[in-house]
């Protein structure tokens, strides 16, 4: 199998950042399966398009945001996912479900914020989609409607899916240096599966007639 884009398409910073921008930062990206999120103040942080998204868990409700606090920029949550409400281990600054400032340690002292001031700061919110047990995110400030970017058949099949998640959830990271392009294109490729992956995946592909001779 030959790729059909130029080998530079794979290693430039041009492309990639333009893909950052095309890509990642308009379409709804896949973030995590719901059941890490069920308990109050649960979360999980990722970087989408180059920028931190925090999800968290508001007493049932999810909501997204970027994950910066108002103040100085700081990371909120600095874990890839726990338990601990949404407070800048900076500052000390907390936010609440709707991603507005909800107390400020030493406010009057430190600060001197009047009312209008502090409620005037807020995170930046990300739109967020469940379907059946999958939460996507869109960094688009206005997202196209999910339904634009999958076909409806695929989404319910996405839902009847996820109704058979496990409870449990196993989060792991594999690190590499190579382009996001060469792991779609794996995905593609069912030629390697029964050479990478014959003690598994393999067992469920139909059996390939050998070519004629």
């Amino acid at each position: 199998m030959r790729s059909l884009l130029a080998p530079s398409v794979y290693n430039s910073p041009e492309v990639f950042a333009h893909e950052q921008e095309r890509i990642f930062r308009r379409l709804w990206i896949f973030a995590g399966p719901r059941t890490l999120l069920t308990e109050p103040d649960s979360f999980i942080t990722r970087t989408i398009g180059g920028v931190p998204i925090v999800i968290q868990n508001f007493a049932g409700e999810l909501k997204a945001f970027v994950n910066r606090c108002a103040h100085r920029q700081s990371a909120i949550q600095i874990a890839e996912h726990g338990r601990r409400r949404l407070a800048c281990p900076y500052h000390g600054w907390v936010y609440d479900g709707a991603g507005k400032v909800a107390s400020i340690p030493f406010c009057d002292s430190l600060y001197g914020f009047d009312d209008g001031v502090r409620t005037s700061r807020h995170l930046d919110g990300v739109a967020l989609e469940c379907v059946g047990s999958m939460m996507f995110v869109n960094l688009d400030a206005n997202p196209m409607p999910l339904e634009s970017q999958f076909h409806r058949e695929f989404l319910d099949r996405i839902a009847y899916v996820s109704s058979y998640f496990d409870d449990e959830v196993l989060v792991a990271n594999f690190g590499g240096g190579f382009n996001w392009k060469l792991i779609f294109e794996n995905v593609l490729d069912s030629n390697h599966v029964p050479f990478v992956h014959s003690g598994s995946f393999a067992k469920l592909l139909p059996k390939r007639r050998p070519d004629p001779v």
